[in-house]
């Protein structure tokens, strides 16, 4: 369930969910400590909740081939959002909608300026795993 509301915090900008998944992981820290492959899922969620959430939005005209490129990469900490026109989800809302790809890597709710291609925003989601 911790999980589930971090997504959805994210996705919504909803911080009271966000603050129930923290102290239901902070509740739990002890034993996740204690048996951390007996709480796996808690365990993830946890490092996710602490390496931080990788936002991705992707906006523009022909944002398809780019929203397959980061589907086939290997992040298991994302949220990934896309459309072609404007849109009233968090991550896309208030972004202009130009005829160029743009994509925005956000953490903690702030954003780089806009990226033209995925392997832009690869190369700095690995400079900040370091």
């Amino acid at each position: 369930m911790a999980k589930n509301l971090i997504y959805l915090s994210h996705v919504f900008n909803n911080q009271v969910w966000l603050q129930k998944a923290v102290t239901m992981i902070d509740s739990l820290k002890t034993i996740i400590i204690k048996h951390p492959g007996s709480f796996g899922i808690w365990t993830s969620t946890a490092i996710n909740l602490a390496a931080g959430i990788n936002e991705i939005a992707i906006i523009g005209s022909d944002l398809m081939p780019s929203v397959n490129d980061v589907l086939h990469q290997y992040l298991p900490n994302k949220i990934l959002q896309a459309n072609f026109n404007k849109s009233d989800m968090f991550l896309l809302k208030d972004r202009p909608v130009l005829k160029e790809l743009s994509i925005y890597l956000c953490l903690n709710f702030a954003c780089t300026s806009p990226l033209k291609n995925v392997k832009e925003l690869m190369n700095i989601i690995q400079l900040q795993s370091f």
